[in-house]
């Protein structure tokens, strides 16, 4: 290419100017054809790249309703959990209140035989003075 073209009196030789102008196009078009494959193998690369990222996306995608399904999931289970501890706690409630009330019943129950248990032994020993009382009248004759 580096081929001079040289001037002769009546300028330049037609010949060496098609010569020339012969090895400049096929530079050219030499050239064009490799831009052309490296264009070819750019856009194929990209083709690639952006299949890539759209898969990439379907995968973000995917993994995103995945994580809202699964925090759906979490919630639902937290909340019957609560639910369910709040049931239990209501019927715990309840079952205190009646053991509450049969311990007031049994305390009453005790108190009140405790009273009759009082009062049995008062009449128990009134009966035993009484007794005493009519035994010793006996013994003093």
């Amino acid at each position: 290419m580096e081929a001079k073209l040289k001037k002769g009196a009546l300028g330049y030789k037609s010949k060496e100017v098609e010569a020339y102008l012969i090895e400049m196009s096929n530079k050219y078009l030499a050239d064009i054809k490799e831009k052309d494959e490296q264009i070819a193998k750019l856009n194929a690369k990209i083709e690639r790249l952006e299949g890539k990222i759209d898969g990439y996306e379907e995968e973000r995608l995917s993994v995103a309703d995945a994580l809202v399904k699964a925090q759906k999931e979490a919630q639902d289970i937290l909340d019957a959990a609560v639910t369910e501890a709040e049931a239990q706690r209501e019927k715990i409630r309840k079952d205190c209140d009646i053991l509450n009330k049969k311990i007031d019943e049994a305390k009453d129950t005790l108190a009140a035989l405790q009273k009759d248990a009082l009062k049995v032994m008062e009449d128990y020993k009134a009966v035993v003075e009484e007794f005493t009382d009519f035994s010793g009248i006996g013994d003093e004759d």
